[in-house]
Protein backbone atom coordinates (compact mmCIF):
# COMPACT_ATOMS: atom_id res chain seq x y z
CA UNK A 1 0.00 0.00 0.00
CA UNK A 2 1.36 2.66 -1.11
CA UNK A 3 2.04 6.40 1.88
CA UNK A 4 -1.58 8.16 2.73
CA UNK A 5 -2.44 11.16 0.43
CA UNK A 6 -5.23 13.67 1.35
CA UNK A 7 -8.08 13.40 -0.97
CA UNK A 8 -10.17 16.57 1.13
CA UNK A 9 -9.37 19.36 -1.48
CA UNK A 10 -8.18 20.15 -4.64
CA UNK A 11 -4.73 22.22 -2.97
CA UNK A 12 -4.61 19.90 -0.63
CA UNK A 13 -4.57 16.27 -2.58
CA UNK A 14 -2.21 18.60 -5.73
CA UNK A 15 0.26 19.29 -3.59
CA UNK A 16 0.54 15.86 -1.88
CA UNK A 17 1.33 14.55 -5.37
CA UNK A 18 3.52 16.95 -6.18
CA UNK A 19 1.27 18.41 -8.95
CA UNK A 20 0.99 22.08 -8.50
CA UNK A 21 -1.59 23.60 -10.63
CA UNK A 22 -3.66 20.68 -11.89
CA UNK A 23 -7.18 19.92 -11.23
CA UNK A 24 -7.74 17.12 -8.73
CA UNK A 25 -9.40 14.54 -11.63
CA UNK A 26 -5.98 14.82 -13.14
CA UNK A 27 -4.56 13.21 -10.14
CA UNK A 28 -7.57 10.81 -9.51
CA UNK A 29 -7.74 9.78 -13.25
CA UNK A 30 -3.49 9.79 -12.78
CA UNK A 31 -4.38 7.25 -10.23
CA UNK A 32 -6.52 4.97 -12.24
CA UNK A 33 -4.25 5.03 -15.08
CA UNK A 34 -1.77 3.46 -12.97
CA UNK A 35 -3.42 1.08 -11.79
CA UNK A 36 -3.45 2.54 -8.36
CA UNK A 37 -6.33 0.78 -7.15
CA UNK A 38 -6.89 1.78 -3.23
CA UNK A 39 -5.33 4.77 -2.09
CA UNK A 40 -5.50 5.00 2.32
CA UNK A 41 -6.60 9.23 3.02
CA UNK A 42 -7.41 11.20 5.64
CA UNK A 43 -10.66 13.46 5.62
CA UNK A 44 -10.56 16.96 6.80
CA UNK A 45 -11.98 15.55 10.32
CA UNK A 46 -9.23 13.06 10.71
CA UNK A 47 -11.32 10.15 9.53
CA UNK A 48 -9.29 7.43 7.20
CA UNK A 49 -10.73 6.01 4.09
CA UNK A 50 -9.72 4.14 0.81
CA UNK A 51 -10.36 5.82 -1.89
CA UNK A 52 -11.18 3.33 -4.89
CA UNK A 53 -10.08 4.78 -8.28
CA UNK A 54 -11.09 2.09 -10.31
CA UNK A 55 -12.36 1.25 -13.88
CA UNK A 56 -16.31 2.00 -14.65
CA UNK A 57 -17.08 -1.79 -14.69
CA UNK A 58 -15.28 -2.38 -11.09
CA UNK A 59 -16.92 0.92 -9.70
CA UNK A 60 -20.51 -0.59 -10.96
CA UNK A 61 -19.03 -3.92 -8.70
CA UNK A 62 -18.41 -2.05 -5.60
CA UNK A 63 -22.06 0.30 -5.39
CA UNK A 64 -23.02 -2.89 -5.54
CA UNK A 65 -21.40 -5.09 -3.27
CA UNK A 66 -23.21 -6.49 -0.20
CA UNK A 67 -19.81 -6.14 1.44
CA UNK A 68 -19.85 -3.08 1.52
CA UNK A 69 -22.39 -2.22 4.22
CA UNK A 70 -24.59 1.19 3.52
CA UNK A 71 -25.91 0.43 7.03
CA UNK A 72 -26.19 3.09 9.36
CA UNK A 73 -25.27 1.40 12.52
CA UNK A 74 -22.40 -0.57 10.47
CA UNK A 75 -21.23 3.11 9.66
CA UNK A 76 -21.67 4.73 13.03
CA UNK A 77 -19.44 1.72 14.84
CA UNK A 78 -17.03 2.40 12.46
CA UNK A 79 -16.60 6.01 12.74
CA UNK A 80 -16.38 5.87 16.35
CA UNK A 81 -13.91 3.28 16.14
CA UNK A 82 -11.47 6.23 14.91
CA UNK A 83 -13.05 8.83 17.45
CA UNK A 84 -15.43 10.71 15.79
CA UNK A 85 -17.49 12.18 18.37
CA UNK A 86 -21.13 11.24 18.54
CA UNK A 87 -22.54 14.51 17.46
CA UNK A 88 -20.69 14.55 14.19
CA UNK A 89 -22.20 10.94 13.63
CA UNK A 90 -26.27 12.31 13.78
CA UNK A 91 -28.06 13.40 11.15
CA UNK A 92 -25.92 12.41 7.91
CA UNK A 93 -25.25 9.02 9.29
CA UNK A 94 -29.10 8.74 11.32
CA UNK A 95 -31.15 5.16 9.53
CA UNK A 96 -32.37 7.06 6.37
CA UNK A 97 -32.82 5.40 2.42
CA UNK A 98 -29.05 6.08 1.64
CA UNK A 99 -27.62 4.77 5.18
CA UNK A 100 -29.48 1.30 4.99
CA UNK A 101 -29.05 -2.03 3.23
CA UNK A 102 -31.40 -4.19 2.06
CA UNK A 103 -34.17 -5.24 3.74
CA UNK A 104 -34.73 -2.18 5.12
CA UNK A 105 -33.48 0.04 2.35
CA UNK A 106 -36.32 -1.93 0.26
CA UNK A 107 -38.66 -0.91 2.40
CA UNK A 108 -37.59 2.78 3.18
CA UNK A 109 -37.49 3.31 -0.50
CA UNK A 110 -40.80 2.16 -1.07
CA UNK A 111 -42.30 5.11 0.66
CA UNK A 112 -40.04 7.92 -0.93
CA UNK A 113 -39.75 6.93 -4.29
CA UNK A 114 -43.63 7.48 -4.09
CA UNK A 115 -42.49 11.24 -4.31
CA UNK A 116 -39.62 11.01 -7.29
CA UNK A 117 -41.85 8.15 -9.86
CA UNK A 118 -41.62 9.50 -13.18
CA UNK A 119 -45.49 10.89 -13.32
CA UNK A 120 -44.70 12.95 -10.24
CA UNK A 121 -41.28 14.43 -11.77
CA UNK A 122 -43.60 14.97 -14.98
CA UNK A 123 -46.51 17.12 -12.84
CA UNK A 124 -43.63 19.28 -11.13
CA UNK A 125 -42.09 20.19 -14.34
CA UNK A 126 -44.25 23.48 -14.74
CA UNK A 127 -42.82 24.21 -11.33
CA UNK A 128 -39.48 24.12 -12.13
CA UNK A 129 -39.67 25.79 -15.43
CA UNK A 130 -41.79 28.72 -13.39
CA UNK A 131 -38.70 28.63 -10.23
CA UNK A 132 -36.11 28.83 -12.95
CA UNK A 133 -37.39 31.26 -15.20
CA UNK A 134 -38.19 34.02 -11.99
CA UNK A 135 -34.37 33.43 -10.86
CA UNK A 136 -32.84 33.98 -14.39
CA UNK A 137 -35.39 36.69 -14.92
CA UNK A 138 -34.05 38.33 -11.67
CA UNK A 139 -30.03 38.38 -12.68
CA UNK A 140 -28.19 41.31 -13.50
CA UNK A 141 -26.92 42.16 -16.67
CA UNK A 142 -23.99 43.62 -18.18
CA UNK A 143 -22.27 43.09 -14.50
CA UNK A 144 -20.46 39.81 -12.70
CA UNK A 145 -23.05 37.72 -11.01
CA UNK A 146 -22.44 34.59 -9.26
CA UNK A 147 -24.79 32.00 -10.75
CA UNK A 148 -24.09 29.63 -7.87
CA UNK A 149 -25.27 31.88 -5.43
CA UNK A 150 -28.05 33.35 -7.66
CA UNK A 151 -29.36 30.28 -9.82
CA UNK A 152 -27.96 26.61 -9.06
CA UNK A 153 -28.07 26.41 -5.21
CA UNK A 154 -31.59 28.47 -5.18
CA UNK A 155 -32.98 26.08 -7.63
CA UNK A 156 -33.26 22.65 -6.65
CA UNK A 157 -33.16 24.21 -2.27
CA UNK A 158 -36.62 25.62 -3.62
CA UNK A 159 -37.58 22.24 -5.28
CA UNK A 160 -37.28 20.63 -2.35
CA UNK A 161 -37.93 22.81 0.15
CA UNK A 162 -41.77 23.13 -1.43
CA UNK A 163 -41.72 18.83 -2.02
CA UNK A 164 -41.16 18.31 1.15
CA UNK A 165 -43.04 21.22 2.80
CA UNK A 166 -40.65 23.17 4.43
CA UNK A 167 -40.81 26.89 4.57
CA UNK A 168 -39.20 28.96 1.94
CA UNK A 169 -38.20 31.33 4.55
CA UNK A 170 -36.37 28.80 5.67
CA UNK A 171 -33.89 28.56 2.88
CA UNK A 172 -31.26 30.52 4.13
CA UNK A 173 -30.70 28.33 7.28
CA UNK A 174 -31.08 25.49 5.51
CA UNK A 175 -28.03 26.28 2.90
CA UNK A 176 -25.97 27.15 5.63
CA UNK A 177 -26.24 24.10 7.33
CA UNK A 178 -25.73 22.11 4.23
CA UNK A 179 -22.65 24.15 3.30
CA UNK A 180 -20.79 23.60 6.33
CA UNK A 181 -21.77 20.00 6.29
CA UNK A 182 -20.01 19.58 3.10
CA UNK A 183 -17.00 21.54 4.14
CA UNK A 184 -16.44 18.23 6.66
CA UNK A 185 -14.75 20.90 9.01
CA UNK A 186 -14.56 20.13 12.95
CA UNK A 187 -14.88 23.63 13.48
CA UNK A 188 -18.14 24.05 11.48
CA UNK A 189 -19.67 20.72 10.47
CA UNK A 190 -20.69 19.38 14.03
CA UNK A 191 -22.78 22.93 14.87
CA UNK A 192 -24.60 22.66 11.62
CA UNK A 193 -25.27 18.86 12.07
CA UNK A 194 -26.54 19.85 15.72
CA UNK A 195 -28.76 23.12 14.37
CA UNK A 196 -30.35 21.36 11.73
CA UNK A 197 -31.24 17.81 13.27
CA UNK A 198 -32.83 20.43 15.71
CA UNK A 199 -34.53 21.83 13.46
CA UNK A 200 -35.74 19.04 11.57
CA UNK A 201 -36.89 17.25 14.67
CA UNK A 202 -39.49 20.40 15.69
CA UNK A 203 -40.59 20.60 11.65
CA UNK A 204 -41.79 16.85 12.07
CA UNK A 205 -43.17 17.41 15.29
CA UNK A 206 -45.12 20.29 13.38
CA UNK A 207 -45.91 17.84 10.51
CA UNK A 208 -47.04 15.64 13.42
CA UNK A 209 -49.71 18.14 14.90
CA UNK A 210 -50.36 19.84 11.54
CA UNK A 211 -50.47 17.92 8.41
CA UNK A 212 -49.96 18.78 4.70
CA UNK A 213 -49.65 17.57 1.35
CA UNK A 214 -45.60 17.93 1.29
CA UNK A 215 -43.60 14.56 1.58
CA UNK A 216 -42.17 14.92 4.79
CA UNK A 217 -45.95 14.86 6.63
CA UNK A 218 -46.77 11.33 4.32
CA UNK A 219 -43.21 10.31 6.09
CA UNK A 220 -45.11 11.33 9.65
CA UNK A 221 -48.18 10.13 8.92
CA UNK A 222 -48.32 6.93 6.55
CA UNK A 223 -46.32 3.43 7.14
CA UNK A 224 -44.34 1.56 4.97
CA UNK A 225 -45.53 -2.04 3.78
CA UNK A 226 -47.59 -2.02 7.43
CA UNK A 227 -45.19 0.08 9.73
CA UNK A 228 -44.64 3.78 10.45
CA UNK A 229 -41.12 4.94 10.21
CA UNK A 230 -39.32 5.15 13.64
CA UNK A 231 -38.29 8.01 14.77
CA UNK A 232 -34.47 8.01 13.98
CA UNK A 233 -35.56 7.15 10.63
CA UNK A 234 -37.96 10.29 10.05
CA UNK A 235 -34.91 12.33 10.99
CA UNK A 236 -32.61 10.91 9.05
CA UNK A 237 -34.50 10.41 5.82
CA UNK A 238 -35.64 13.92 6.13
CA UNK A 239 -31.90 14.98 7.23
CA UNK A 240 -30.59 13.30 3.75
CA UNK A 241 -33.57 14.36 1.43
CA UNK A 242 -32.87 18.07 1.98
CA UNK A 243 -28.85 17.82 1.27
CA UNK A 244 -28.73 14.83 -1.49
CA UNK A 245 -31.71 17.22 -2.91
CA UNK A 246 -30.60 20.12 -2.87
CA UNK A 247 -26.75 19.89 -2.75
CA UNK A 248 -25.63 17.40 -5.77
CA UNK A 249 -27.92 19.13 -8.14
CA UNK A 250 -26.10 22.48 -7.28
CA UNK A 251 -23.38 20.87 -7.81
CA UNK A 252 -24.80 19.45 -11.35
CA UNK A 253 -25.92 22.46 -12.71
CA UNK A 254 -22.53 24.86 -11.63
CA UNK A 255 -20.42 22.87 -13.11
CA UNK A 256 -22.69 21.87 -16.34
CA UNK A 257 -22.14 25.73 -16.80
CA UNK A 258 -18.62 25.84 -16.23
CA UNK A 259 -17.96 23.45 -18.78
CA UNK A 260 -20.18 25.38 -21.08
CA UNK A 261 -19.31 28.88 -20.87
CA UNK A 262 -15.01 27.63 -20.58
CA UNK A 263 -12.57 28.90 -23.03
CA UNK A 264 -14.47 30.82 -25.81
CA UNK A 265 -17.75 29.75 -24.70
CA UNK A 266 -18.00 27.31 -28.23
CA UNK A 267 -19.83 25.22 -25.89
CA UNK A 268 -22.94 28.24 -24.84
CA UNK A 269 -23.12 28.73 -28.49
CA UNK A 270 -23.78 25.42 -29.45
CA UNK A 271 -26.93 24.91 -26.85
CA UNK A 272 -28.49 28.39 -27.68
CA UNK A 273 -28.07 27.38 -31.69
CA UNK A 274 -29.58 23.65 -30.71
CA UNK A 275 -31.35 23.44 -27.44
CA UNK A 276 -32.58 20.49 -28.11
CA UNK A 277 -29.19 18.98 -27.63
CA UNK A 278 -29.38 19.64 -24.13
CA UNK A 279 -30.25 16.48 -22.67
CA UNK A 280 -27.35 14.59 -24.03
CA UNK A 281 -24.92 18.20 -23.11
CA UNK A 282 -26.54 17.35 -19.54
CA UNK A 283 -25.32 13.77 -19.66
CA UNK A 284 -21.86 14.35 -20.75
CA UNK A 285 -21.36 17.17 -17.85
CA UNK A 286 -22.27 14.96 -15.55
CA UNK A 287 -20.15 12.44 -17.02
CA UNK A 288 -16.90 14.15 -17.28
CA UNK A 289 -17.34 16.70 -14.33
CA UNK A 290 -20.02 15.01 -11.82
CA UNK A 291 -21.38 17.30 -8.53
CA UNK A 292 -20.14 14.70 -6.48
CA UNK A 293 -16.46 13.80 -6.14
CA UNK A 294 -16.54 10.41 -4.34
CA UNK A 295 -19.42 8.23 -3.64
CA UNK A 296 -20.07 8.61 -0.06
CA UNK A 297 -19.04 5.80 3.09
CA UNK A 298 -19.23 2.24 2.94
CA UNK A 299 -17.97 0.19 5.51
CA UNK A 300 -16.26 -3.40 4.38
CA UNK A 301 -17.93 -6.21 6.48
CA UNK A 302 -14.85 -8.91 5.30
CA UNK A 303 -11.65 -9.15 3.21
CA UNK A 304 -12.09 -8.68 0.10
CA UNK A 305 -9.59 -8.01 -2.84
CA UNK A 306 -10.51 -5.13 -5.36
CA UNK A 307 -8.49 -5.98 -8.68
CA UNK A 308 -5.57 -7.21 -6.45
CA UNK A 309 -5.59 -4.85 -3.79
CA UNK A 310 -7.13 -5.77 -0.21
CA UNK A 311 -9.54 -3.93 1.74
CA UNK A 312 -9.65 -5.53 5.49
CA UNK A 313 -13.24 -5.81 6.98
CA UNK A 314 -13.89 -2.37 9.34
CA UNK A 315 -12.30 -0.19 6.65
CA UNK A 316 -14.15 2.98 5.25
CA UNK A 317 -14.03 3.28 1.73
CA UNK A 318 -15.11 6.31 -0.73
CA UNK A 319 -15.84 4.96 -4.56
CA UNK A 320 -14.35 8.12 -6.51
CA UNK A 321 -16.88 8.69 -9.76
CA UNK A 322 -14.72 11.16 -11.91
CA UNK A 323 -12.26 8.64 -12.28
CA UNK A 324 -14.69 5.49 -13.12
CA UNK A 325 -16.56 8.11 -15.72
CA UNK A 326 -13.75 9.37 -17.19
CA UNK A 327 -12.59 5.69 -18.00
CA UNK A 328 -10.51 5.45 -21.26
CA UNK A 329 -11.63 2.08 -21.51
CA UNK A 330 -15.43 3.29 -22.23
CA UNK A 331 -14.62 6.49 -23.80
CA UNK A 332 -11.78 6.56 -25.31
CA UNK A 333 -8.61 8.49 -25.28
CA UNK A 334 -10.54 11.73 -24.48
CA UNK A 335 -12.65 10.33 -22.11
CA UNK A 336 -11.53 13.22 -19.53
CA UNK A 337 -12.56 15.81 -22.34
CA UNK A 338 -15.68 17.48 -22.33
CA UNK A 339 -17.53 16.52 -25.80
CA UNK A 340 -21.11 17.40 -25.82
CA UNK A 341 -21.80 15.01 -29.15
CA UNK A 342 -20.06 12.06 -27.48
CA UNK A 343 -21.83 8.68 -28.12
CA UNK A 344 -20.80 7.27 -24.69
CA UNK A 345 -22.12 10.04 -22.51
CA UNK A 346 -24.91 7.97 -20.91
CA UNK A 347 -22.25 5.67 -19.50
CA UNK A 348 -22.00 7.12 -16.30
CA UNK A 349 -22.27 6.28 -12.85
CA UNK A 350 -22.91 10.24 -11.83
CA UNK A 351 -26.55 9.20 -9.82
CA UNK A 352 -25.20 5.70 -8.50
CA UNK A 353 -25.59 2.37 -9.41
CA UNK A 354 -26.99 -0.67 -7.91
CA UNK A 355 -29.73 -0.26 -5.17
CA UNK A 356 -28.94 2.69 -4.14
CA UNK A 357 -29.11 4.11 -7.74
CA UNK A 358 -30.38 8.19 -6.62
CA UNK A 359 -34.24 8.08 -6.02
CA UNK A 360 -33.86 12.05 -7.27
CA UNK A 361 -32.17 11.37 -10.72
CA UNK A 362 -34.99 12.36 -12.87
CA UNK A 363 -36.11 16.01 -10.91
CA UNK A 364 -32.36 16.55 -10.92
CA UNK A 365 -31.79 15.97 -14.47
CA UNK A 366 -35.09 18.06 -14.96
CA UNK A 367 -33.67 20.47 -12.99
CA UNK A 368 -30.23 20.77 -15.19
CA UNK A 369 -32.11 20.93 -18.21
CA UNK A 370 -33.91 23.77 -17.63
CA UNK A 371 -31.64 25.80 -15.90
CA UNK A 372 -29.48 25.53 -19.22
CA UNK A 373 -32.67 25.81 -21.49
CA UNK A 374 -34.18 29.10 -19.63
CA UNK A 375 -30.93 30.54 -19.43
CA UNK A 376 -29.40 30.00 -22.93
CA UNK A 377 -32.69 31.26 -24.33
CA UNK A 378 -32.97 35.15 -22.12
CA UNK A 379 -28.85 35.33 -22.34
CA UNK A 380 -27.59 33.80 -25.12
CA UNK A 381 -24.16 35.58 -25.07
CA UNK A 382 -22.99 34.94 -21.56
CA UNK A 383 -19.74 34.74 -20.48
CA UNK A 384 -17.56 33.88 -17.50
CA UNK A 385 -16.11 36.46 -15.62
CA UNK A 386 -12.70 34.91 -14.59
CA UNK A 387 -10.82 32.62 -16.25
CA UNK A 388 -10.76 30.05 -13.94
CA UNK A 389 -13.73 29.73 -11.25
CA UNK A 390 -12.95 28.59 -8.16
CA UNK A 391 -13.77 25.47 -6.51
CA UNK A 392 -14.57 24.88 -2.66
CA UNK A 393 -12.98 22.12 -0.97
CA UNK A 394 -14.84 18.65 -0.33
CA UNK A 395 -13.62 15.18 -0.07
CA UNK A 396 -17.81 13.86 -1.15
CA UNK A 397 -18.52 16.79 -3.11
CA UNK A 398 -17.42 18.36 -5.99
CA UNK A 399 -18.39 22.34 -6.44
CA UNK A 400 -17.49 25.45 -7.33
CA UNK A 401 -17.31 27.72 -4.79
CA UNK A 402 -18.22 30.69 -6.98
CA UNK A 403 -19.36 31.49 -10.56
CA UNK A 404 -19.21 34.72 -12.12
CA UNK A 405 -20.80 35.34 -15.23
CA UNK A 406 -21.76 38.30 -17.27
CA UNK A 407 -24.47 38.73 -18.82
CA UNK A 408 -24.58 40.78 -21.69
CA UNK A 409 -27.81 42.99 -22.15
Amino acid sequence: MVDPIHVPSTRNLVSTAGLRGVAHHVVEDGLRDRGQWITPAALPNGVRVLVATVPLETAKALLADPRLSKDSADLTAALRAQGVAEEEVNGMFAPSVLMSNPPTHGRLRGLISTAFAPRRVRALRSRVERIAAELVAALPVDEPVDLMDRLASPLPLIVISELLGLPRSDHDRLRAWTDALMAESPDVSPQATRDMTAYMAEAIEHKRRHPDDGLLSALVQVGVDGDRLTPEELLGNAFILVVAGHETTANAIGNALALLLAADAAGWREVVAHPEEIPRVVDEALRVDNGVRNAPHRVATEDFDVLGATVRAGELVLINIGAANRDPAVHGADAALFRPARATAAQHISFGHGVHYCLGAQLARLEVNTVLRELSTRHPRARLAVQAPRRRDSSIMNPYAALPVVLPS
